[in-house]
């Protein structure tokens, strides 16, 4: 019989960021502009005047402006390094390793980011790969874009030869339309979003936390719920 599977989103899903990204940029900015002590106000209020989303060219476009032209790859080696240090303090396990003992008694669990594949083996990977049968990051499958495409969920499912998955368990809105759009059933937690945004992109199903899902999945599949849901 093939078990069943579930497929989860990794930041502020499985992990609570605490603004570890804005702080990486942050730090990475600070390093060049040694004493002007950037705020995350500050960040937020710079950021709104650039269209670029990637933090990287982000950075390296506002160095620019400000008259500095450093290559990529040293920027890319200033960021990582402040990422790994920030993350250690700021990053923390959204689940257990009893709940995930738990649902990985039950389902196949594997994770698909949108996170690249350095900053989960280098963070993450020796805390969760014992539960999770598989892990994609952004990256591994190449020319297959970030979610919203639905694509890099839809590669998973053909890497590890998946035939049951129950749902996909994000936090964003862009999880919910990939999940949507992948075919499988879109589960949302409130971590970073309202129930109203989530719902407005695919949710069939939100949750204030991962405990609340947590005890549905381990007393039912999400099918079963979905009968007692539209009751």
């Amino acid at each position: 019989m093939t078990n069943k599977t579930l497929l989860f989103d990794l930041d502020d899903t499985l992990v609570l960021l605490n603004k570890s990204r804005e702080k990486t940029i942050l730090g990475t900015l600070n390093y060049y502009f040694t004493g002007s002590n950037i705020s995350l106000g500050d960040l937020l209020f710079i950021r709104k005047n650039y269209a670029e989303k990637d933090d990287l060219l982000f950075i390296k476009q506002y160095l620019i402006d400000n008259d500095l032209d450093i290559p990529l790859d040293a920027l890319k080696l200033v960021y990582v390094n402040v990422y790994f240090e920030i993350s250690r303090h700021e990053e923390t396990a959204y689940i257990s390793k009893e709940n995930m003992e738990k649902l990985s008694s039950i389902y196949d669990l594997y994770i698909v980011s949108n996170r690249p594949r350095e900053f989960y083996e280098n963070v993450w990977n020796s805390y969760f790969e014992k539960y999770f049968k598989g892990t994609v990051c952004f990256g591994d499958f190449p020319d297959v874009p970030r979610k919203p495409d639905p694509a890099i969920i839809l590669e998973t499912i053909k890497k590890y030869q998946i035939h049951n998955a129950i749902a996909y368990i994000g936090n964003h809105p862009i999880d919910m339309i990939a999940a949507k759009n992948a075919k499988i059933t879109p589960i949302g937690i409130l971590t970073t979003h309202t129930a109203e945004a989530l719902t407005e992109c695919g949710a069939n199903y939100v949750f204030e936390s991962f405990d609340d899902l947590f005890d549905i999945l381990c007393k039912l599949d999400i099918k079963e719920y979905q009968a007692a849901y539209m009751q």
